[in-house]
């Protein structure tokens, strides 16, 4: 059925023939997709083969406070829809952690501070949801001296608790959080925090599920600084740290697991042996099996390239590989997403060129399909790329791009359905400012909502837009 009509085609299949209806060419601001689209014709007509498309909406303001700068928002949704952003808001005097809620199929309910420590500037928030809808936020703020880690928590069907330091290390400032959290609540934080000698060293806690944090520890032993934490955590409560970590001549990518009832290994491990130059912003993620895949940009004297390893389930990390060859600009800032079926998507930005590209790994052949043009043919600056999939495996990506060559920035998306990357559209209108630090988050059942930050004259506020 199309549109809620039938449709037959004109072609007629034998009896005992294969089928298998797929969408060859996305409609333009449109993503489709086909149930039931495959099978054998065995002596009756088939009438239950279904083509459903969603579009973006309209961009809205999620805020309305213009006694500040809002900036770095962040999005998480749970398995019916309802989604939670925070973002950092200035007051004119100090900068505050806020939240509002969205509930599925309906509204954005009113923005509320989650933080109300007025020593100093709160800033960088983090978010993750559980599957009943219970979600943790943390950020990095001030108490007039240092930076220290904060959390707070949101119950599902309720109301935000009252926020809590995570870490007493009062040696210095400790910033950069991340957090992850599993569907049964168990979530681990981690980030980074300098020593009294002036190093930066991992750190992580670990929050049991519906309980209380544990305490903050350190999980990397090196001498020198260690930057940028990522975190993953499987359905079993098991989790993976990595880092950028410097070795004197270079920054290398290290890593750290977290057993579920046992805690972090003693000892790190280096995921890439290239010694050529620095390893810089990693970012790892687990699939449904409790296996992993870690990506980085890696300097090779010349110019970034996009590099992976994998891990196996209850074996070793495997040896490193290069997944992206085009070699005309450098390839940066790379996301992960991985779909129900354990396949994965790595998608990265070559800024110079105006270029987002994607690599897709089949988890059944245990290969990557090779590097593809997310973005199209464009003479334009590219960055903030960000990724989500739903279970089905449909992935959507989002970046801001300038417009013309000029300073206005605007966000875009792409769709990969079946196979193929869609044209790439525009999901906002407002050229009154930049639009950047585009968000998004897919649910299981492909709800979608994106968030940004964007420039209206003198003021910076908190959009969002959602596939309808």
């Amino acid at each position: 059925m199309i549109g809620g009509v039938s449709f037959e085609f004109s072609t007629a299949l034998p009896d005992g023939s294969d089928y298998n209806i797929t969408v060859s060419n996305q409609p333009s601001g449109q993503n489709c997709s086909i149930a039931n689209g495959s099978g054998i014709i065995n002596g009756t007509n088939i009438d239950n083969i279904l083509l459903s498309c969603s579009s973006w909406g309209t961009a809205m303001l999620i805020e309305n406070n213009d006694t500040g700068l809002a900036s770095t928002p962040q999005i998480t949704i749970d398995t019916v829809g309802n989604a939670i952003a925070v973002w950092a808001q200035s007051d004119g005097t100090r900068t505050s952690i806020w939240t509002n809620r969205y509930t599925a199929g309906g509204t954005w309910g009113n923005p509320e501070l989650i933080e109300t420590d007025d020593a100093g500037n709160a800033v960088t928030p983090q978010i993750a949801v559980d599957g009943s809808g219970n979600a943790l936020a943390v950020w990095s703020q001030s108490d007039g001296d240092r930076n220290n880690i904060w959390a707070n928590r949101y119950t599902a069907g309720g109301a935000w608790g009252t926020a809590q330091m995570i870490e007493t290390d009062n040696a210095n400032s400790a910033t950069a959080p991340q957090i992850t959290v599993n569907d049964s609540g168990d979530a681990m934080a981690v980030w980074q925090q300098i020593d009294g000698s002036g190093i930066s060293n991992i750190w992580a806690n670990h929050y049991a599920s519906a309980s209380t944090w544990g305490t903050a520890e350190t999980i990397e032993f090196n001498t020198r600084d260690a930057i940028t934490p990522q975190v993953t955590m499987d359905t079993n409560g098991n989790a993976i740290a990595i880092w950028s970590q410097d070795d004197s001549f270079r920054f290398n990518i290290q890593t750290n697991r977290y057993t579920a009832g046992s805690g972090w290994n003693p000892y790190t491990q280096l995921l890439e042996s290239i010694q050529a130059g620095s390893a810089e912003t990693p970012q790892v993620a687990f699939d449904s099996a409790g296996n992993a895949i870690a990506a980085w940009s890696h300097y090779d004297g010349s110019r970034y390239s996009i590099w992976t390893n994998r891990y196996t389930a209850g074996a070793p990390w495997s040896i490193e590989k290069l997944i992206e060859n085009h070699d005309i600009s450098d390839a940066r800032a790379p996301q992960i997403i991985t779909d129900a079926n354990n396949n994965a998507q790595v998608i990265w930005t070559h800024a110079a060129e105006g270029a987002i590209r994607a690599n897709h790994y089949t988890a059944a052949t245990d290969s990557w399909e090779g590097d593809v043009l997310v973005s199209g043919d464009i003479s334009e600056i590219t960055n903030g790329v960000q990724a989500a999939t739903d279970s089905s495996g449909n992935a959507i990506v989002l970046w801001s791009q300038t417009s013309g060559g000029g300073a206005q920035m605007d966000i875009w998306v792409s769709h990969y359905v079946t196979g193929n990357w869609s044209t790439a559209i525009l999901i906002e209108s407002d050229s009154t400012g930049a639009a950047v630090n585009p968000q998004i988050a897919t649910g299981s059942n492909g709800d979608t909502i994106a968030v940004w930050s964007q420039m209206n004259g003198s003021m910076e506020n908190i959009w969002f837009n959602r596939v309808e």
